[in-house]
C-alpha cells in the first residue's frame, strides 16, 4: 500500500508528463491514473428514448466538430444538446474534454463534474477531475478524486 505522498508524487509527474499533449497515447498504469489516448476520445452517444431530436442532433454536430478540432462549435452544440437534455451524460463528459483541450480548466472541471451527477459509474471521470484539480493547483483535491478512480 502506498503512502499519501507517494501517491500525490506520481499523481504530480504523471501530470506534468500529460500536460503537454494529448495527441501521443501515453503509457502508464492503472496506478499512475495517466490519461491515455482512449481518456480522450469523445463519448458516443447511446440512443436513449429520453433523448429529444433536438438534443440529439445537436450531440451529433458537436460530436463532428469535436473530432475535427472545431472546439468552439463542439461546445456551442452540446451545450445545446445539453440545455435540451438537462441528463445527457455524454455531452457534459464530452463538453468536458472540448473545455480540456482548450485549457479552460474550470469549465472542463465542472462540465466533469455534473456528468458525474448524472452517471458515476465511468472510472475515467475521476482521472480528469484528478487532473484538473491538479492543473488549478488543488493536489488535495487531486487526490482525492484520483483515490476514488483507483477505488472503482
Amino acid at each position: 500500500m502506498r503512502t499519501p505522498s507517494v501517491i500525490l508524487a506520481i499523481l504530480i509527474v504523471t501530470f506534468l508528463a500529460v500536460q503537454t499533449t494529448f495527441a501521443a497515447p501515453l503509457e502508464g498504469t492503472r496506478e499512475m491514473a495517466e490519461l491515455t489516448q482512449d481518456d480522450v476520445n469523445p463519448l458516443k452517444l447511446v440512443e436513449r428514448q429520453d433523448i429529444k431530436h433536438q438534443s440529439s442532433e445537436a450531440f451529433y454536430k458537436a460530436f463532428s466538430a469535436q473530432k475535427s478540432g472545431q472546439w468552439e462549435l463542439a461546445i456551442a452544440n452540446y451545450q445545446k444538446a445539453a440545455d435540451w437534455n438537462p441528463d445527457m451524460y455524454e455531452a457534459f463528459y464530452n463538453l468536458g474534454l472540448c473545455f480540456e483541450r482548450k485549457q479552460e480548466w474550470s469549465a472542463a472541471q465542472e462540465a466533469f463534474k455534473t456528468a458525474v451527477k448524472i452517471d458515476w459509474s465511468n472510472p475515467v471521470i475521476y482521472k480528469h477531475l484528478a487532473y484538473l484539480s491538479y492543473k488549478q493547483g488543488d493536489p488535495v483535491e487531486a487526490k482525492t478524486w484520483l483515490d476514488k478512480y483507483l477505488h472503482r
